[in-house]
């Protein structure tokens, strides 16, 4: 799917440009307008651990060679993301100015299991796994139409808010023992930032084609000072937290009226 999202990315991309070539479509790029997106997402989430406390006996400061201790793992993964998109915008002279927003879908999904067993013959597991499924933006928008291309070619910068569906779990455990730290167990919506550009190619007054790249901080989530149950067998607490962004590259198209 990444592959496939990447070379009709490119494929877009060559398409403006041989487009340039053909008789100008002679836009305004002043108006509303909407339409849809397809692409890849390349996202990562960074998910950390820091136990502290008593594990059954020895201290977490005193365990050594587990591989997963006070330790930061990236959850990577590719998806389709795709999405329908709308807004307004001004040209004055060369300059387009617009505000733009979307909505639509954001596959993004990985999990680990991590397991290690310390001098002590006590075996640990750290269980992770994080997806994602809404994703929307609202973006301000920055363009500029160079000579070339008789005024059909928009160049633009964006950037702005985004809100992310995430779900995100981190458990740690002792195997062959009753107890465990579920650490994370979040299903809720992030609000974070991006910022991106691209270009944009009228193929008609009506309708244009566009390929865009964007990099965005989906947020944080963070639980710390997680018990260990049932706290009757063992005095210890973790600290948890998961940072998520993506890379997205996708084409689009749009009709304006």
């Amino acid at each position: 799917m990444r592959n496939t999202s990447v070379r009709m990315t490119m494929a877009c991309i060559g398409l403006i440009c041989f487009a340039g070539t053909a008789q100008a479509a002679d836009p305004d790029w002043t108006g509303f307008y909407t339409g849809l997106t397809v692409g890849t997402a390349m996202g990562k989430a960074e998910m950390s651990l820091n136990p502290t406390g008593a594990f059954n006996g020895p201290l977490a400061a005193d365990i050594t060679d587990g591989n997963f201790w006070r330790r930061t793992t990236d959850l990577d993964s590719a998806a389709f993301t795709g999405g329908l998109y709308g807004g307004y915008q001004v040209k004055v002279d060369r300059v387009v100015y617009g505000l733009e927003g979307e909505a639509g879908y954001l596959g993004l999904k990985d999990s680990s299991s991590i397991t290690a067993t310390v001098s002590t013959g006590n075996t640990y597991r750290l269980d992770q796994k994080v997806e994602t499924d809404f994703f929307a933006s609202l973006r301000p928008r920055v363009g500029y139409v160079p000579e070339a291309f008789s005024g059909s070619l928009l160049l633009f910068a964006t950037g702005g808010v985004t809100l992310t569906q995430v779900r995100v779990d981190q458990t740690f455990k002792q195997i062959g023992v009753a107890y465990q730290s579920k650490g994370l167990a979040e299903d809720k919506m992030l609000v974070g930032w991006t910022v991106g550009g691209g270009m944009e190619y009228a193929m008609s007054k009506a309708w244009s084609l566009k390929a865009e790249y964007l990099y965005a901080d989906l947020g944080t989530i963070e639980n710390n000072n997680v018990p260990g149950s049932p706290a009757s067998v063992a005095a210890y607490r973790t600290n948890n937290k998961a940072e998520l962004t993506t890379h997205i590259l996708r084409i689009g198209t749009a009709w304006h009226f």
